[in-house]
């Protein structure tokens, strides 16, 4: 074994030399808004430039670093990859130690990998298993207890009525403005919020009914003569159509923890209907009382928020440091592949970005976030992602598309050995990027050789509802023209006169990426904020209104 390890390290160390690419990515972002979602740079991978390599691998796990299974259930260990910046991709020499029972305990599970010149990495994920808990309907927090979930607390509040089938509850036409009020005054601890949170929501009022608003009010214990509570602005509810709502929980108070909150439906001259309840903490936990495991579900009773990992049949979690200390456009996050930072819940994906220290790879940074990449990778077609982007002066999510061929240390295709083409060889499309201090405006850019970084490239439009509202963001692309819109209003058409492979590197497959970088100009009172995606469908080229997917994540 140690031969053929040391045969493959010499290939790979002789292959590298070979096929390596000049360049940088440190281009700046380069659009008046900020620039380009992704300027990764060919094959700068953060190797030295000493004959001695004192640099160890890099290594990742393959899914979450926690995982909690109930006595019985059968674990599935996704196992860990590992790059190195000499010897390259090193995964398939990565030794594992430990193992897990089904019975309950923790166990540890140990992943260590060694490069040519003897630098050695490891790292470990944590696997609970408990025994079940049994008789906790409602979502417990983990530890036996029996926190009421959402919808005990609300039923029968003002008249209110719970519909299990489809998790509704309807609020009846109340006498006068705060006659009938839905008092959720649960206890909300363990949930810190030492920075905050969001409450969402689904609702609607009948067709032809009153304007409804609902209120949210927050209180702490103990309970000062002043600063007790903090009442949100008022949503306002106009019509029959489902919309989607987003309320900013405010931080605590370091001396007062909250106790509990409560929700006014007021000015009820005709019945309100509200769904899909979900209370997110500071760390980026949906919870309505209940355990949020990372890896493992969180189902809470009366329908409330089930909150599980993304599809890794479908997507990537991309978290390699590209050039060994740092993303590109002096980007301040680390992305992880944690739940907190990535999560599906009530049918949409949530990428999550935080502030808080994290350290990985070597590299302590203050913000967290998420970066996918799509294990399908297509040419032509068109592609629709009905999003709600994040707020937040600093913040920058993305949704774009990179070429299968790229070489990007860490990247999905490049361990799949299809790395053969630097950055912007193998082409960029940002489908839409949306940046923080400019918000509203989302703006669709191409990336070329012939025009990237500071790209000429690129156009876009507002949206007044960009961060409260879901809307559809849309690519068109054959081999004659690209076509962006939102909702069907278009804002940007690229076709070049003449294409070649400096101003069309369009005729070969690409992947998507979800992200949200935090730029350098991060407000210094961010907290967390979400991108949330309904859905993403790819459409074969020319397909009409009708036609099915040939590719879909509808995050059911």
């Amino acid at each position: 074994m140690a031969n053929k390890k040391a045969t493959t390290l010499l290939l790979m160390v002789l292959s590298l030399a070979l096929s390596a690419c000049g360049g940088g990515g440190g281009d700046s972002a380069g659009s008046d808004n900020g620039g380009s979602s992704n300027n990764n740079g060919s094959n700068n991978n953060g190797g030295n430039n000493n004959s001695t390599d004192t640099v160890a691998p890099a290594i990742a796990l393959k899914g979450p670093s926690k995982v909690n299974l109930e006595a019985g259930e059968s674990f599935f260990d996704q196992g860990a990859t590992a790059n190195d910046n000499i010897d390259g991709f090193l995964t398939d020499f990565i030794i594992k130690t430990g193992s897990v029972d089904n019975t309950a305990g923790t166990y540890t599970l140990t992943y260590t990998v060694q490069d040519s010149a003897g630098n050695i990495a490891s790292i470990t994920r944590t696997v609970i298993v408990e025994e079940p808990q049994g008789g906790n309907d409602n979502g417990g927090n983990g530890s036996g207890s029996t926190e009421p979930s959402i919808a005990s607390m609300i039923e029968g509040f003002g008249g209110a009525v719970f519909d299990e089938d489809t998790s509704t509850y309807t609020f009846p036409t109340g006498t006068e403005d705060w006659a009938g009020f839905a008092n959720m005054n649960f206890d909300i601890y363990p949930m810190s919020f030492a920075e905050g949170g969001t409450i969402t929501f689904t609702a609607a009022i009948p067709a032809g009914g009153s304007d409804t608003r609902i209120y949210f009010r927050f209180e702490r214990m103990p309970y000062p003569n002043v600063g007790a509570t903090f009442n949100l602005d008022p949503i306002l509810i106009t019509g029959e159509a489902e919309l989607e709502y987003t309320v900013t929980i405010p931080p605590q108070n370091p001396n007062n923890t909250y106790s509990s909150f409560l929700m006014y439906v007021v000015d009820r001259d005709s019945p309100v209907i509200v769904k899909n309840i979900v209370v997110v903490d500071d760390a980026g936990d949906p919870d309505t009382g209940g355990d949020n495991s990372a890896g493992g579900d969180n189902t809470t009773g009366g329908g409330d928020a089930t909150v599980k990992a993304i599809n890794s049949a479908n997507w990537f979690h991309q978290t390699r440091l590209p050039n060994g200390w740092g993303w590109f456009n002096g980007e301040q996050q680390h992305y992880t592949n944690r739940i907190e930072n990535s999560f599906v819940s009530n049918g949409s994906l949530k990428i999550v970005a935080k502030q808080e220290s994290f350290r990985d790879q070597g590299h302590t940074k203050d913000y967290t976030s998420a970066r996918l990449n799509s294990k399908y990778a297509f040419k032509y077609g068109r592609v629709e992602v009905r999003a709600k982007l994040p707020t937040g002066a600093g913040t920058w999510p993305a949704i774009w598309t990179l070429g299968k061929n790229i070489t990007e240390n860490g990247g999905y295709w490049e361990t799949q050995g299809f790395g053969t083409t630097g950055w912007p060889a193998c082409g960029e499309i940002d489908i839409m990027e949306h940046w923080g201090n400019n918000q509203n405006y989302v703006q669709s850019a191409m990336h070329t050789p012939s025009s990237h970084g500071g790209t000429i490239n690129h156009d876009g439009q507002y949206i007044s509802t960009a961060s409260t509202q879901f809307h559809v963001y849309e690519m068109d692309w054959n081999s004659d023209r690209i076509i962006f819109s939102v909702n069907g209003n278009e804002h940007y058409r690229y076709a070049p006169t003449v294409k070649n492979s400096d101003t069309w590197p369009y005729d070969a497959e690409q992947y998507l990426l979800l992200n949200i970088a935090i730029q350098d100009s991060i407000s210094s009172s961010f907290s967390q904020s979400a991108m949330e995606i309904d859905y993403i469908r790819i459409y074969a080229e020319g397909a009409g209104p009708s036609a099915q997917p040939i590719w879909a994540d509808e995050f059911e």
